[in-house]
């Protein structure tokens, strides 16, 4: 549901947030910074009811990521849908989610071996 939807994120380095949905995994966004928090936002268009959310990061050499993804009707109030800001994760990681959101963000909230946030590909599945 995500593919090449309207993204925005906290920052970039050139590497733009629409690279994060357009289905192309040898493209990726990156924040312009190794500071942390940082964001990517993906708009659906509509509410949808969520399923899962498979996030893969850019860098694959063994770092650990932690993050969280939180959906949301209107933009303004969050609520989160997977929590992984206490035990990080792998490269790439597929969450089982439910809810009904028009918004999806992924906030990283630190990564090992100084990476900047990116992604490869913020996938949402669901109806």
């Amino acid at each position: 549901m995500a593919l090449n939807q309207t993204t925005t994120a906290s920052s970039n380095n050139g590497y733009g947030p629409s690279r994060a949905v357009e289905g192309d995994t040898g493209t990726f966004w990156c924040a312009s910074s190794g500071s942390f928090n940082q964001w990517l936002k993906v708009d659906l268009g509509a509410s949808h009811t969520m399923t899962s959310i498979k996030q893969t990061f850019a860098d694959n050499d063994g770092s650990t990521f932690y993050y969280k993804l939180e959906g949301s009707t209107n933009d303004s109030s969050y609520t989160t849908i997977a929590d992984h800001t206490s035990t990080g994760v792998g490269y790439s990681t597929t969450d089982n989610v439910s809810g009904s959101y028009r918004y999806v963000r992924m906030t990283v909230t630190n990564i090992t071996n100084n990476h900047w946030a990116s992604s490869k590909e913020l996938e949402v599945y669901g109806n």
